[in-house]
């Protein structure tokens, strides 16, 4: 959680005021609603402390990267690029800190690196069918979808595996900003097609085909 804004100098001294005017701790915070109670009660106990009611030098050693960098850390994984990888990352703000605290920074910012998600290749010609399909379903009732039948088929390949992408994207935002990846649906190597279907009530197991992969048809083998 990021940590919240200071109290302004002014402010400080304007809850000061109040006090020494006999005004209790609750009475001030129902004058300012927007400080919690106990932010007021910490400020008047720790008046005498502070020179002109301003900020007292933080204990510690001091933080590593700037508020420059912290901003720059940001633009980069929120719009720049978010693909980007820690070591990247960590290589643009000169390695001042380690992956953990970078990773520690990022949960501050609340940003996290999601795996991009996927979509089939489509043409316009397929997008547009499947479009018009679903709003012709717009108005099915109950009874019209226990009557159909949903049937696939799934190609597995030997040695395919391509390394997954990671961004700081959320999923929601992926798809605003186009950031998804496509996937073929062919490839080269070993091959074998299977198929299923379900529909309301029943559904059938895993049929391998024979023949090409890449065929309009297919020879059914149980």
């Amino acid at each position: 959680m990021a940590r919240r804004s200071e109290l302004s100098p002014q402010m400080r001294s304007r809850i000061c005021e109040l006090h020494s005017l006999r005004y209790s701790h609750a009475r001030i915070h129902k004058i300012h609603p927007e400080i919690p109670l106990g932010t007021i009660k910490t400020t008047i106990r720790r008046e005498a402390l502070r020179v002109d009611n301003q900020t007292r030098p933080r204990s510690g050693a001091p933080r590593r990267i700037t508020e420059e960098q912290r901003d720059q850390i940001y633009d980069t994984v929120t719009h720049t690029n978010p693909h980007i990888s820690y070591k990247d990352l960590l290589d643009s703000v000169d390695n001042v800190v380690k992956e953990r605290s970078l990773r520690g920074l990022l949960r501050e910012m609340g940003r996290r690196k999601w795996r991009q998600l996927r979509r089939p290749q489509l043409t316009i010609a397929q997008a547009a069918a499947r479009l018009a399909w679903a709003r012709q379903c717009e108005n099915y009732t109950e009874a019209d979808w226990k009557r159909l039948k949903w049937s696939d088929e799934c190609t597995v390949e030997r040695g395919k595996g391509i390394r997954p992408v990671w961004t700081f994207l959320r999923p929601c935002k992926q798809l605003t900003q186009h950031d998804v990846k496509e996937v073929l649906c062919s490839g080269k190597g070993v091959k074998k097609i299977l198929w299923a279907s379900f529909s309301y009530g029943s559904r059938t197991g895993l049929v391998p085909l024979n023949g090409d992969p890449l065929s309009a048809r297919q020879g059914v083998s149980r």
